[in-house]
């Protein structure tokens, strides 16, 4: 039988392509394992600050904690904003202080009195708070998509 020529040359094509095309996927697939990592990196990184931010409120003076720290605005160096593309700039946690007894959000479960009164009857207990919730949102960027994760914690004397 005589071979017909050519034809090695064909096989030889067709399985670069083939090899080509499970390459390329290997790549996209490695590719795509890396933004994954740094991600869940980022996560991390979110979480950390976080409790760290909640460590620092837990040590800070009780007594003053709401006149002190309610509404700030407290820079997380290590972690970007992602608000502004192309500029580096340190994304922030924002704390929020619940004093008003009769509007206090679910998340912080089950609490019967801030100020010491015997019931959740204040609008307002600023001043005369012997728990005191907050809420802590991180607002930081994942790849070039912003994100916030919030964290709630009850402080107490």
């Amino acid at each position: 039988m005589k071979r017909e020529s050519g034809s090695l040359l064909i096989e030889v094509v067709i399985a670069m392509t083939l090899l080509t095309v499970g390459l390329l996927g290997y790549l996209r697939a490695f590719a795509s394992c890396s933004t994954l990592t740094d991600d869940v990196s980022e996560y991390e990184k979110a979480r950390l600050t976080l409790e760290n931010t909640a460590e620092t409120l837990r040590n800070a003076d009780f007594n003053t904690a709401y006149a002190n720290y309610n509404w700030a605005f407290l820079e997380t160096p290590g972690l970007n904003s992602g608000y502004y593309p192309g500029y580096n700039i340190n994304a922030f946690v924002i704390v929020n202080c619940f004093v008003d007894e009769n509007n206090l959000p679910a998340e912080f479960g089950p609490i019967l009195d801030l100020d010491g009164s015997g019931g959740l009857e204040n609008s307002n207990c600023s001043a005369t708070y012997s728990l005191l919730p907050v809420k802590l949102s991180l607002n930081f960027a994942v790849g070039k998509t912003s994100r916030t994760m919030d964290h709630y914690l009850v402080l107490r004397p």
